[in-house]
């Protein structure tokens, strides 16, 4: 039986003044050595000022239950695959339409859990499921068509599921343009963003050849598209029947949970 503790092992607060009596490990039980603040989903949270994307990943994740998918998943579904050892995850779906990640993804990271599929967002139907949670991080610049991904997205979580988005708005073109719009970018910022954008690929994606790592960057800059503005997307959401339950701005991004009337 873990050991209970009458103050944080990490920060000092004292757990009873914590609003969720304790931290929280990866499969959902209580970890009475740490605070929420400190550590919730079986990870700890940076203790950098403000929020930022690691720490509302972190939060994303431990609200996840039932049926739940990743839309647009990329080399990292979920961010973090440790939150399916929770009992209330009685399934998971992660779709990307990069055929390289997911034959990767299959290979090296298989979960009883877990399905990954080479779907985009507007293939999510072929799926015939209903999602108690969708996790749409950092995808919606990447969709052919924003507004009829989000309209699929719409129409394949349950009602009072749950959409939990992050998304980018750095004005009228998003962070990938920099590939596509030459005059804008000298040829060293270039390669300095590709070289970042590699590593991360080749990080989140130990064994993969660099002759892939390169097909998987070139997916995703060739989808790359203008999204939309965070005026057009409350817009649209509240049109499907969203009502927004939470948000968060940190700089120009943007983290917030819709709840599904």
């Amino acid at each position: 039986m873990e050991k209970f503790n009458k103050f944080c092992q990490r920060c000092g607060m004292q757990l009873k003044n914590d609003p969720q009596g304790s931290g929280s490990n990866a499969d959902g039980t209580k970890n009475l050595q740490y605070c929420s603040r400190c550590y919730l989903g079986g990870e700890f949270l940076t203790k950098e000022e403000g929020k930022n994307r690691y720490n509302i990943a972190l939060e994303f994740r431990s609200q996840l239950s039932g049926v739940v998918i990743d839309v647009g998943c990329g080399s990292a579904p979920f961010k973090n695959l440790a939150f399916l050892q929770k009992k209330s995850i009685k399934e998971a779906y992660a779709i990307d339409s990069n055929k390289t990640v997911i034959r990767y993804l299959k290979k090296y990271y298989p979960h009883p859990k877990i399905h990954y599929l080479a779907l985009s967002v507007e293939e999510l139907p072929e799926i015939a499921k209903k999602f108690d949670y969708i996790f749409c991080y950092f995808s919606l610049e990447h969709f052919k068509d924003p507004v009829g991904g989000l309209e699929n997205i719409c129409k394949c979580l349950k009602k009072r599921g749950k959409l939990l988005l992050a998304e980018g708005f750095w004005g009228k073109e998003n962070s990938a343009s920099v590939f596509v719009n030459k005059k804008r970018q000298n040829q060293n910022k270039q390669k300095r963003i590709i070289k970042e954008l590699l590593y991360t690929i080749k990080k989140q994606l130990p064994r993969i050849s660099e002759k892939d790592a390169l097909k998987v960057l070139k997916g995703y800059v060739e989808h790359s598209k203008k999204i939309l503005s965070k005026h057009e997307v409350l817009k649209l959401l509240k049109k499907s029947g969203f009502k927004l339950l939470k948000e968060c701005t940190e700089q120009q991004e943007w983290f917030a949970v819709f709840l599904k009337k």
